[in-house]
């Protein structure tokens, strides 16, 4: 297993020439990091302060840690925790100007006006925009496909020449999007439609 002081290095490296980082995952398992990133927030003011729980800085161990790898999972209190080890930047990443443009570049979409679009999208619509680009779904799907989907989950769409019409603004705009995403879930026991806040698959 490569050192935590390698793979930071790396990462860095690859940050710098603009390089994806692939497998992050696997570190997770690597306990150094853990480590690493204690010995990085105990000289903090308030480290030892307790919060909304009682736990502190302190608290922290090696068995702690292992603990939590032999689980085969990496489970984080606070999203602020595993940001404050973790680079999520890429995660929840919004949507340049120059991503809008390409979002509206692929073939089974229509964007009236792109400029309007990119004026008006706020931090959602953006960080949507990247979620749906980066998933590759309007290039899996036909138009057919996303028109029956979206009918049977009653999102109203609009279809043009055999293409999906993306909203410029408001509402409507963040309701396609969030069908896109697949944040949009219908329970099968009362039918009612939800926004999901999360999209792990289950089994």
């Amino acid at each position: 297993m490569r050192t935590a002081a390698t793979i930071l290095s790396i990462m860095r490296d690859r940050g710098r020439r603009g390089l994806p980082v692939e497998g992050l995952y696997r570190h997770l398992y690597n306990p150094d990091l853990y480590l690493r990133a204690y010995a990085k927030l105990y000289p903090n003011k308030g480290a030892l302060t307790p919060g909304i729980t009682p736990e502190t800085v302190d608290g922290m161990s090696r068995r702690k840690i292992d603990a939590i790898i032999e689980a085969g999972l990496i489970r984080f209190k606070t999203f602020g925790v595993l940001k404050q080890i973790f680079d999520m930047f890429e995660v929840y990443r919004e949507a340049t100007n120059q991503d809008i443009r390409d979002f509206s570049e692929l073939e089974n979409i229509q964007i009236e006006d792109v400029d309007a679009l990119c004026a008006s999208a706020n931090r959602t619509a953006r960080k949507l925009i990247f979620s749906v680009s980066r998933s590759g779904i309007l290039q899996q799907k036909t138009t057919a496909e996303i028109r029956d989907s979206a009918a049977a989950m009653e999102i109203p769409v609009e279809i043009e020449n055999d293409k999906l019409v993306i909203p410029t603004a408001g509402p409507e705009l963040t309701r396609v999007l969030k069908f896109l995403d697949h944040s949009i879930y219908r329970s099968p026991l009362t039918n009612e439609r939800w926004l999901a806040n999360s999209r792990r698959r289950l089994g």
